[in-house]
């Protein structure tokens, strides 16, 4: 009767029958404890992604996967390296220009500045009422800056080409000054040759009858002759950097727009046919 008390209570007795009261205790409360299954899932961080959230990844470049679009990156990359040639050459051939004209208009200064104290039968080789400088200052000081500016901007194409690249909004507010500049400079530096009749600026007076006249007198001092040849072909030149901006200007957009259009295309292709009307919007 006492078992049968023990087992319908639900309860069983101490294997040891010393343990005290105390110990019982503790045990019935250990295994009265639930106990978590062992296949229980690991709960998401709070500060992580959830397990069913894909997690983003960085955008990959576009692949050329197909034969067009290879060749299509083959006449990119070949119109690129024009470009690159295209500048490189204009640079040069502002500098070479420019260091006619900085070197021609230096010479005249010179000579000028040398011999105005020449004096024989009463006169200098130079205009009697007063020699007019500033048409060639003017040219002078446009030649020199061009040349220091086009000069350091080759420096930084042939070095670090990939740092000296600007906007292309840039690039032409940079040829509309050069040409706009260079047209003032040419057309100042003509129209006051020989202006009203008086020869009075050097290239004026060197090419005029009066200097051919006292050639004779100062020969060995100046040679007007040359001075003349110098200074008209300083002008040429001036001219001739004009022409040539604008030939390199229009080259250089016809180059810079078909580049931009294969960027565009390569980007419609990669983004799909619903892109390509905001692509062209865009750009």
């Amino acid at each position: 009767m006492a078992a049968a008390s023990y087992y319908q209570l639900g309860s069983y007795p101490p294997k040891n029958p010393t343990m005290t009261a105390e110990t019982t205790h503790t045990d019935t409360s250990y295994h009265s404890l639930p106990h978590e299954p062992a296949s229980t899932p690991l709960k998401p961080s709070q500060h992580g992604p959830a397990q069913h959230e894909p997690v983003p990844q960085a955008p990959q470049p576009l692949k050329f996967s197909s034969p067009n679009d290879r060749l299509r990156r083959q006449k990119y990359e070949k119109l690129k390296r024009y470009l690159r040639i295209l500048k490189v050459v204009t640079k040069a051939v502002t500098v070479l220009f420019s260091a006619i004209m900085f070197g021609g208009m230096v010479f005249m200064s010179i000579k000028f500045n040398t011999t105005k104290g020449v004096i024989r039968d009463g006169r200098n080789p130079w205009p009697k009422a007063g020699t007019k400088l500033w048409p060639t200052i003017m040219l002078l000081v446009g030649a020199g800056f061009t040349l220091a500016l086009s000069f350091a901007t080759l420096i930084s194409y042939c070095f670090c080409f990939d740092k000296s690249r600007r906007s292309w909004k840039i690039t032409v507010v940079k040829y509309v000054i050069h040409i706009v500049g260079w047209l003032v400079i040419s057309f100042l530096y003509r129209y006051e040759k020989s202006l009203h009749g008086d020869n009075n600026d050097l290239w004026g007076w060197s090419c005029s009858q009066e200097a051919t006249v006292v050639q004779t007198e100062f020969k060995g001092v100046v040679d007007f002759e040359a001075l003349c040849n110098i200074q008209t072909s300083s002008f040429g030149t001036s001219v001739a950097e004009i022409v040539f901006k604008v030939l390199f200007a229009i080259g250089h957009f016809v180059i810079y727009r078909k580049t931009r259009d294969d960027e565009k295309q390569h980007l419609a292709d990669g983004l799909g046919g619903a892109a390509l009307d905001t692509v062209q919007d865009v750009f």
